[in-house]
């Protein structure tokens, strides 16, 4: 369709395809709702979509998004981009207070800055990732080495593997200072999420291993 000035995309936006707007999150749900995420399916009638898709997230994330995959389509959206937003506004403040800032109006108007008028983030909004939940439980993990809990490190860090591996990169400090319960915890953790998670797919989880 035509945008402003006669132009189209690419040059009306700086983010992803207009008619691909949210399709991350409608996506995950997709392969979610039959609890089958590894089983490539037909696309149709999906706007920026054309073919055929298949998850490429771990097991756990996709019982986190069950519940989501049961409501309507529009409403799990807009539960999900609020929620997200919740995360993204509480972790802005308490690394505000942990710099030091002091005045409301300062942290607002950062927040105004960074949040809402940040690149990443209004990206990962545009298409409804639903790493902004990785980013969630990366910070409470990051949170809680910072407050020398580390079982609630080790816990956090865990969920936030349990949807995409990378997270794990921040056992490194734990590894460095050779705090081993808290890094083989935080993996033990993991492999237990992912497992009861196949427990619950369709097949065996032999055979959704090998999908994945």
């Amino acid at each position: 369709s035509t945008y402003v000035f006669g132009l189209e995309y690419p040059f009306t936006t700086f983010l992803f395809r207009p008619l691909d707007r949210f399709q991350d999150f409608y996506s995950v749900m997709r392969s979610t709702v039959d609890l089958d995420p590894y089983r490539v399916r037909e696309v149709i009638d999906v706007p920026g979509h054309a073919g055929i898709e298949v998850s490429n997230y771990f097991p756990f994330a996709h019982i986190v998004f069950y519940p989501f995959s049961r409501l309507e389509q529009d409403t799990a959206l807009l539960l999900f981009l609020s929620i997200s937003l919740v995360f993204c506004t509480y972790f802005f403040f308490r690394f505000m207070r942990a710099a030091g800032v002091q005045s409301l109006t300062e942290k607002w108007i950062s927040w105004v800055v960074f949040v809402p008028m940040s690149y990443p983030i209004l990206f990962t909004f545009d298409r409804a990732n639903i790493e902004l939940w990785v980013f969630g439980f990366v910070a409470l993990s990051v949170l809680s080495y910072e407050r020398l809990r580390f079982g609630s490190y080790s816990i956090f860090l865990a969920l936030a593997a349990s949807f995409k591996l990378t997270p794990f990169i921040f056992l490194f400090p734990a590894i460095k200072e050779k705090r081993w319960r808290a890094v083989f915890g935080s993996l033990l953790v993991f492999v237990v999420l992912s497992l009861l998670a196949f427990l619950c797919f369709e097949g065996s989880v032999a055979n959704n291993l090998n999908s994945l």
